[in-house]
């Protein structure tokens, strides 16, 4: 199956004309970004989330001991 996939895209790539395929080198490319800033994006909220718990939990912390002394 894989083996027929890779035949049918050369057979296709084989028929492109060159702006054709600067079009799907771009597009591709394009894709590629939109995949990497989905990922960014999804990525920073939980760096932000984890961080504001870890200075949280720090401050509370010294208020604890300087409750406690």
């Amino acid at each position: 199956m894989v083996k027929m996939d890779i035949l049918l895209i050369k057979r296709l790539l084989n028929k492109l004309t060159l702006g054709e395929y600067k079009m799907a080198t771009r597009i591709g490319n394009f894709i590629v970004f939109l995949l990497l800033t989905l990922l960014t994006l999804g990525l920073y909220p939980v760096y932000f989330w984890i961080t504001l718990t870890k200075e949280r939990n720090e401050l509370l912390e010294k208020i604890l001991v300087q409750v406690s002394k």
